[in-house]
């Protein structure tokens, strides 16, 4: 599958609809390439999900990948700080992926998919329409609950992207957070070790205390 962002339409046997939107049917989807305001189209697929449903979606660049690998390697005690200055620099991009952890699909889910072409798992940008019953290709662009959630993955992809690529971790910063959050936990680790030897410490002082 073709990732989001192109500069140009591609070969083949497309077929035209409204808004110089091109579609390409396949065995498992149906692509669509739409115009975008400057001059570049944005690919977005729909996709069977079972009789009565179907997935929108946009193809992502593995970059998205940095965001889970930096949590997930990170010390448990940073993962917190971690967190928190993701979700300042990048709101919409982590509140698409925690859509997607959870699986919530509306408005829409950063989230693993397998991919037809090559039976790969990559990111997508996708949302459900569901209670929807057989569409062909040809009606596609003519049914309003699915024009809406393509724009829907469009637009999101969109900001998405611009957001991931647009804005900077301030490092000085995060660095500050994971001293601290470090810190804290070590304090905390302290303070539950000598809460659970309280009573021991206490016995032995009376002991002490006893024996004189």
């Amino acid at each position: 599958m073709r990732y989001f962002l192109q500069q140009r339409q591609s070969s083949g046997a497309y077929r035209s609809g409204a808004n110089g939107i091109r579609y390409l049917e396949t065995p498992s989807y149906t692509e669509f390439e739409v115009p975008l305001a400057d001059g570049s189209f944005g690919i977005v697929y729909l996709m069977p999900r079972d009789a009565k449903s179907f997935i929108a979606c946009a193809c992502m660049l593995d970059t998205f990948a940095y965001i889970v690998d930096a949590y997930v390697a990170a010390h448990p005690d940073s993962q917190p700080a971690i967190l928190q200055t993701f979700q300042e620099t990048w709101p919409s991009v982590m509140e698409l992926l925690s859509n997607g952890e959870n699986g919530f699909y509306s408005p829409a889910a950063l989230c693993v998919l397998e991919d037809p072409d090559d039976v790969v798992n990559r990111w997508f940008v996708a949302t459900i329409i569901g209670n929807v019953g057989h569409l062909p290709a040809t009606k596609v662009l003519g049914n309003e609950r699915v024009v809406e959630a393509m724009a829907r993955v469009v637009r999101l992809t969109e900001s998405a992207i611009n957001q991931f690529h647009g804005a900077q971790i301030d490092a000085e910063l995060l660095s500050r957070r994971i001293a601290q959050a470090r810190m804290l936990a070590n304090v905390r680790r302290a303070a539950k070790f000598v809460d659970s030897k309280f009573d021991s410490i206490i016995q032995l002082a009376d002991s002490v205390v006893k024996s004189q």
